[in-house]
């Protein structure tokens, strides 16, 4: 099931037969495509529900059409346990997040996960444990609307230097967090991220936490 988040609306993408009931919640049946571009402004972007449904007999032609009228960036970061269990986090521009950044070219994801944790925390020896799954969400940038879909994946470190943040990218801080905090920083901050916490790393024990 496709989701994505625009601040704290969940947006989900499905076939028909994903849902068994649909009493009481917010739909919007898909058959022509080409009024994708009304649907969203009208019915979702001017809507306050804190959760849409588009529905479609064809799922995959339903999300390339909303893919479409995004400009989508591709992303990916980590999530960073040391031999504590504890949880590699940053504070950007004033909010607890998880580091994580841009594809650039010529690079792969995994690649750029890397490559990013290690600007963002100034953590070293960075191994890719598995692959956790992917967060969507929208945001303007210079009145464009950015489709941000990062790949996550689960990272383990020997690292015991001193963490540096980024400061020229707003990151203030870079510490590694005890299990019993991670959740009550994640639910200040990012609806897209926490709701990610939730079903993919809480749900699977990824950590001991």
């Amino acid at each position: 099931m496709y989701k994505v988040f625009n601040n704290s609306q969940k947006i989900i993408l499905a076939n028909k037969d994903e849902f068994s009931s649909l009493n009481g919640k917010n739909f919007i049946n898909i058959s022509d495509f080409s009024k994708m571009h009304n649907i969203i402004d009208n019915q979702i972007f001017s809507n306050n529900k804190q959760e849409v449904i588009l529905l479609s007999k064809d799922s995959n032609k339903l999300i390339d059409f909303f893919e479409s009228e995004f400009n989508v960036r591709l992303a990916g970061g980590g999530w960073v346990f040391d031999k504590k269990s504890k949880l590699l986090m940053i504070k950007r521009n004033k909010i607890w997040d998880i580091p994580k950044g841009h594809l650039e070219k010529g690079e792969t994801i995994e690649e750029c996960s890397i490559r990013e944790v290690e600007e963002e925390t100034g953590i070293k020896n960075l191994k890719i444990e598995s692959y956790l799954g992917i967060s969507r969400h929208l945001f303007v940038e210079k009145d464009l609307w950015i489709l941000k879909v990062c790949h996550w994946y689960k990272m383990i470190s020997n690292f015991e230097g001193e963490l540096v943040p980024q400061i020229k990218e707003g990151i203030t801080k870079s510490r590694w967090i005890k299990g019993h905090k991670v959740e009550n920083k994640l639910k200040k901050g990012w609806p897209s991220l926490f709701h990610f916490y939730e079903e993919n790393i809480l749900k699977n024990q990824i950590n001991e936490f």
